[in-house]
């Protein structure tokens, strides 16, 4: 990742993919999304192929006891669109909408898939050229199959 004033030959303005997947890799957690409103792919993360996710909703808890190392990103390798001063990008304005809509536990694929079809809407008006990306983090102790979110509340009365 680069920050807005990088500079190539000062690693102290860049954070590193190996540096990242590195910490990832030893923060004990269970599950771990990454979001990142920015381009970001190869090499930290490795594209997958989605299935559609229409399994039943009593498999969440399986899958919250697999360990998944998750990274959704505004865009692979392509620039991606800001938001106008004071406003947010469309990758998070996106990602607001559904996380104030949902009320039930989800999975990180559910929510890149709403994502996905905002962010697409908009390239078909014109507004943006812009591919979000769903993958699996390399090297960072990934099993699979997805993140869930679980409203802490719902989580507590065993759901």
């Amino acid at each position: 990742w680069l920050l807005g004033d990088a500079k190539e030959d000062d690693e102290s303005t860049w954070i590193d993919h190996s540096y990242l997947k590195r910490k990832i890799s030893r923060i004990s957690s269970k599950n771990i999304l990454v979001i990142a409103d920015s381009c970001f792919q190869e090499p930290l993360t490795r594209g997958i192929a989605l299935a559609d996710d229409n399994r039943p909703k009593t498999s969440l808890a399986k899958f919250l006891d697999t360990k998944s190392r998750i990274a959704i990103t505004s865009g692979g390798n392509e620039p991606v669109l800001d938001g106008a001063a004071g406003e947010n990008s469309i990758f998070a304005r996106s990602l607001l909408k559904f996380l104030r809509t949902k009320k039930d536990a989800f999975t990180s694929l559910e929510l890149y898939s709403f994502i996905r079809q905002e962010t697409a809407d908009m390239s078909v008006a014109g507004l943006v050229d812009q591919s979000p990306i769903y993958a699996e983090i390399n090297s960072a102790g990934h099993e699979g199959p997805d993140f869930v979110f679980v409203q802490k509340n719902n989580f507590s009365n065993g759901q």
